[in-house]
């Protein structure tokens, strides 16, 4: 594995690495057979995980492109450079890298633990208020890769929708805690703020544990940092909205 410095490639040994969403890219390029095999390994999976899921997409369009365009990707390899975050190659002149990198997974377990959080934490988003929905998706997939490449500009590429479910899990659950306050709801407060703490102690358990709690995959190194930032992003915008919202019902009617 390499890291850019300048001009020149210099090797770093894998336990000097920080923690990331990060692919160190795998030595051996998979075969077609491996390939095959991992087709028809993530179809059943994939469609197992997003069918219930399946027909409230119609009415999220933005969840069903993005989902859509993540299962063709991890099916046909060869267009994946397309869409590529290349950490030594980013140039400002080259901006939508920074979307289509959450597009693109390393292993099957991933895309599917990626997709299933984000269909089903998406498309409550998307159906109950479509305009934080896409401030916090486009926000906060701008922002982790941009903060993973300036804290680890070793490391080669990011891939992966974690970052993006970290910060869309945060818009929905600082949404219904507002609201749960805003109704006088106590027991409903406490339960979504114990979700709130849960998701960043997760965080904190994955940056002691040097590892995913979910995805068990050795070709990349999965860093906290990524869904962190997707988190807190996520909270400042489910808290934006609810203010929004509040403001909204407090306005006289016109006319």
């Amino acid at each position: 594995m390499g890291s850019a410095a300048g001009d020149y490639v210099t090797v770093i040994p894998p336990d000097s690495l920080p923690y990331t969403d990060a692919l160190l890219r795998p030595s051996v390029e998979r075969s077609t057979s491996a390939v095959s095999a991992g087709l028809h390994s993530v179809l059943p999976g994939s469609i197992a995980v997003i069918a219930p899921c399946w027909k409230r997409l119609g009415h999220a369009p933005v969840c069903l492109t993005i989902t859509l365009i993540c299962l063709v990707l991890h099916l046909v390899p060869a267009i994946q450079p397309l869409a590529e975050f290349q950490f030594s190659d980013f140039r400002f002149d080259r901006p939508l890298s920074l979307l289509t990198c959450h597009w693109l997974h390393w292993s099957e377990s991933h895309l599917i633990w990626d997709l299933a959080v984000f269909v089903c934490i998406g498309i409550l988003c998307e159906t109950s208020d479509a305009r934080s929905f896409r401030q916090t998706l486009l926000i906060s997939s701008i922002a982790v890769p941009l903060l993973v490449l300036m804290t680890a500009p070793e490391l080669q590429c990011y891939r992966g929708l974690s970052g993006v479910d970290s910060a869309l899990f945060g818009l929905l659950v600082t949404r219904l805690l507002w609201q749960s306050v805003r109704q006088g709801d106590r027991r409903g407060a406490g339960f979504y703020a114990v979700f709130l703490v849960a998701q960043f102690l997760k965080i904190l358990a994955e940056t002691k544990a040097q590892g995913n709690l979910f995805v068990t995959n050795g070709d990349f190194i999965p860093v906290p940092l990524a869904h962190l930032v997707g988190a807190v992003i996520g909270c400042c915008f489910g808290g934006l909205s609810s203010i929004r919202l509040e403001v909204n019902r407090a306005m006289p009617p016109a006319g």
